[in-house]
């Protein structure tokens, strides 16, 4: 079995692949994705780093539960992902985005690591993925 990660735009999808060959016969692969509510809500957790990486605060903020900015400014709210911004540039930027997540009640618990192209150790941190009108948004920690 062969793991791998896929990148298309912002968005990532994991798939386990496996190489069959039956002996002379030509050689093909199959790839299972896993389970769609399980990708889709772990693709938020990477797009939301991949638009604060990119500076893209808006995008960043719509994957963002409203109850969770609602008490912040925008002023408030550019300055700290910009902060971050910073931080991942200084790191070299985000080589890989690994993100775990399982259900807990209605809502799914996601455990994410951060990988640097440059000398920074690896990011760890955890936050909660809910379903809010038929999309998945984050209610960081």
């Amino acid at each position: 079995m062969i793991a791998g990660v896929a990148g298309l735009g912002i968005g990532f999808f994991t798939s386990t692949c496996q190489l069959n060959n039956a002996g002379s016969g030509p050689l093909s692969v199959v790839c299972l994705g896993g389970n769609a509510t399980t990708n889709e809500a772990n693709d938020v957790v990477k797009q939301f780093f991949r638009s604060i990486e990119a500076r893209e605060v808006s995008q960043a903020v719509k994957l963002l539960e409203p109850n969770a900015v609602g008490a912040l400014t925008n002023d408030e709210i550019e300055a700290f992902y910009s902060n971050m911004a910073t931080w991942f540039k200084r790191c070299g930027g985000i080589r890989g985005i690994q993100v775990f997540s399982e259900p807990v009640g209605d809502r799914r618990r996601a455990e994410y690591t951060l990988e640097f192209f440059g000398n920074c150790k690896p990011a760890n941190g955890t936050m909660a993925i809910l379903k809010d009108k038929q999309r998945w948004v984050l209610l960081p920690d």
